[in-house]
């Protein structure tokens, strides 16, 4: 009886399960475990190692020769090709007797409108003064100003690049008070006589009209480009500002402009990086000094055609020569810094 008593009480604690429910009862502590042993595994699992942020891009390699950034467009060989056979036809069609003469007409009618159209006091001033020499005169400022800043930063490729100008002034074709060397041979080979009996020097080619082409173009495509250059800013973009020329306490220069100011901090007008490269203001100017030098009288159209054809191949010339400069500076300073 009290066996039976003590059995209703641990009934009634829930300390015992009936006979009849006992394997169900195992079954579900069976399936209690398995969720159990479900729930804890991932918890025993060895930690997966956290996930590795990507390595930053490495930075760009500073460019070993900063001053050696050049490229022109004058400096593709055709423009030397260009100038050179241009010369030569206007040189066959003036002096070969057998040639089409096809600019001998209007030598004849533009020289005739001038003498009966011009005065000759306007001649003289406007024609023979401004016009003229007006764009040689102010190209010369250029070189100058360009020349000092040159000199005045670490820049070899620009010390070497104005020199080079400045040969091809002295003994090719830049003063137009007396013929230097490449022109008084020219003009002392082809002897040819000038329109107007006032000037009785050679006429053939046009010094004056070589002397511009040389002037402004060397200014636009060559020495402004390596005095002033433009830099590679953000993304790749150009902005105007002093890295690639250097400066004056030999690092070449650390601060460049983002494109939109006027200038670096050395305070540059802005125009001195809009007229680089500028075909509108080399066209302008050779097209005012023919004007000038057939208004005055002083040579024939053909004169000035012959002599811009030289004088763009003498800019082209020295175009190419900057940009080998420049490449040869490149190679020897990745080489240096291997």
């Amino acid at each position: 009886m009290q066996r039976q008593l003590h059995r209703a009480e641990r009934c009634l604690a829930g300390r015992c399960v009936p006979h009849a429910q006992r394997p169900a009862s195992r079954a579900r502590g069976v399936r209690c475990s398995a969720r159990s042993a479900k729930d804890v595994a991932p918890l025993l699992a060895p930690a997966a190692p956290p996930a590795l942020a990507p390595a930053p891009a490495p930075a760009p390699a500073p460019n070993p020769a900063p001053w050696a950034t050049f490229s022109s467009p004058v400096a593709h060989p055709a423009f030397i090709v260009l100038g050179l056979t241009a010369y030569s036809a206007v040189a066959i069609d003036v002096f070969v007797p057998d040639s089409l003469h096809l600019l001998q007409p209007m030598d004849e009618a533009l020289h005739q409108w001038t003498l009966s159209t011009i005065d000759p006091a306007v001649r003289k001033q406007l024609f023979g003064g401004v016009l003229s020499n007006g764009w040689t005169v102010t190209a010369t400022f250029g070189w100058i100003a360009a020349t000092s800043a040159a000199l005045t930063r670490v820049n070899p490729l620009a010390w070497r690049a104005t020199a080079l100008a400045w040969a091809l002034w002295i003994f090719g074709v830049g003063p137009v008070e007396h013929d230097p060397a490449l022109m008084h041979a020219l003009k002392t080979n082809f002897g040819r006589a000038r329109p107007s009996p006032i000037h009785r020097s050679a006429s053939f080619p046009s010094g004056h009209t070589a002397a511009d082409v040389l002037c402004v173009g060397s200014l636009l495509f060559v020495l402004l480009p390596v005095a002033f250059p433009r830099v590679a800013g953000p993304g790749g973009g150009g902005s105007r500002g002093s890295v690639d020329g250097g400066s004056s306490d030999g690092a070449g220069g650390a601060d460049a402009g983002n494109g939109a100011s006027s200038g670096t901090k050395l305070g540059l007008p802005r125009f001195i990086y809009d007229v680089q490269h500028s075909w509108t203001l080399l066209a302008l100017s050779v097209g005012t000094t023919i004007v000038g030098r057939v208004g005055v009288d002083a040579h024939w159209l053909s004169d000035t055609l012959a002599g811009g054809s030289l004088g763009l191949a003498l800019v082209a010339g020295l175009a190419s020569a900057t940009q080998r400069l420049a490449a040869a500076d490149v190679r020897a300073s990745e080489q240096h810094t291997l």
